[in-house]
């Protein structure tokens, strides 16, 4: 079984700030000492004026470089949107086969914290990622 990496993270709508690369980086390092995969979030969920992001963001054209870099580096991408939309059913069918628990809207397995479902305005039941990204493709 191989080590999963959550090394990076940027926001869509105004592309990666010097943390996030710097975090990507970090995971550049620990996926060559232990051999593992290498996961890239964008979140393309929330829209620039939702942003409270850390460090500097980029000018357009280095903003493209960095984020095709990004994404030829990573075993995986996930978009938090499509993962938004499907959380719902995911963690329906988890709670079902009693694989997770909930508890005052907290979702846990075997006593660890994956995230919390609370309700949005448009009526989808936002579960934290690290629960939906157990589901995407």
């Amino acid at each position: 079984m191989s080590t999963v990496i959550e090394a990076g993270h940027y926001y869509g709508a105004v592309g990666p700030s010097t943390v996030d690369i710097l975090g990507w980086e970090v995971g550049k390092q620990h996926k060559a000492a232990t051999g593992g995969q290498l996961v890239l979030f964008v979140d393309d969920y929330h829209q620039q004026n939702q942003i409270d992001g850390e460090g500097e963001y980029f000018g357009s054209a280095m903003q493209a470089i960095l984020v095709d870099g990004m994404h030829q580096e990573a075993d995986a991408v996930f978009s938090e949107a499509l993962l938004a939309v499907s959380s719902p059913e995911e963690v329906a069918k988890l709670l079902d086969d009693k694989l997770v628990k909930t508890r005052k809207g907290v979702v846990s397995a075997a006593g660890v914290r994956l995230g919390c479902l609370r309700r949005r305005k448009h009526r989808y039941i936002h579960a934290n990622l690290r629960v939906s990204g157990l589901f995407a493709a």
